[in-house]
């Protein structure tokens, strides 16, 4: 048994790709396949109305779900609140919140992760924070963000290499790093595939005790992509189902790698 859980964001960054443009009946034909599958986490959007297939979540809503769902949600009050609605009917869901560092302070920065973590965490029992720009940020401020968002409710706390700068020895390093000081939560890795190191990146960090792996089929994504999700489970003997197969070469002129 594998002592990491896999985290898909198919339906959601990889719908950033100009290049992936499926139907509704596409969409569904993949979230059945991944609903089906060994994957833990199926992250399906934004919490921002002009970003979300509301058509899509009001399809779901009415399948029986077996996985837990996620919703990527912008750390401020009113989009958490749009988050909880998206979710209502779905037994088991995740808040993954993301908040990016510019244009603020670094106290103010902290001030908001710890506001709205606390707000997210009395609706939702597991709530995931995610760190943009990890590998381009100062290892002690990385330290302080991640303790607070894990004071305040966080149970799982991502590193997202956003711009895909990171390498081996950056991750080992963070994670490293990350869980000697952060024992009782889960450290996660959302790696892009700028530099063609997405897989690898993902594939030290569960050697380094990373708990959550994030990824999408074929590694479908903006620019170069993310980690192939697909290829994590080959690698770690992970069954993959038919259904998941047949997606992906699909799709596969679409693949990272």
């Amino acid at each position: 048994m594998n002592n990491f859980f896999l985290y898909d964001s198919t339906l959601r960054d990889a719908l950033q790709s100009p290049t992936f443009n499926p139907t509704l009946d596409e969409k569904l034909e993949i979230y059945h396949a991944l609903n089906e599958s060994m994957i833990d986490t199926l992250e399906l959007g934004f919490a921002i109305q002009d970003k979300f297939d509301d058509t899509l979540l009001s399809a779901l809503e009415s399948s029986s779900c077996q996985k837990e769902v996620s919703i990527l949600v912008y750390a401020q009050k009113s989009d958490v609140e749009k988050a909880l609605q998206m979710v209502e009917k779905f037994e088991n869901f995740r808040l993954n919140l993301y908040l990016p560092q510019e244009d603020r302070s670094q106290e103010e920065y902290k001030d908001q992760v710890m506001d709205v973590c606390y707000i997210a965490s009395k609706n939702c029992d597991n709530l995931h924070f995610t760190a943009m720009h990890a590998s381009k940020t100062e290892d002690d401020y990385l330290k302080e963000i991640f303790q607070v968002a894990s004071r305040f409710g966080a149970k799982t706390l991502s590193l997202a290499d956003t711009i895909g700068c990171a390498n081996p020895q950056t991750i080992t390093r963070q994670i490293t790093n990350l869980r000697t000081l952060m024992i009782e939560n889960n450290i996660g890795l959302h790696a892009h595939n700028s530099d063609d190191l997405a897989d690898v990146n993902a594939f030290t960090a569960i050697e380094c005790g990373a708990k959550v792996i994030e990824g999408t089929i074929n590694g479908i994504g903006i620019a170069k992509g993310n980690t192939n999700i697909l290829n994590i489970m080959r690698e770690h003997k992970i069954e993959i189902s038919p259904a998941l197969e047949k997606i992906s070469k699909k799709w596969s002129a679409l693949a990272n790698s």
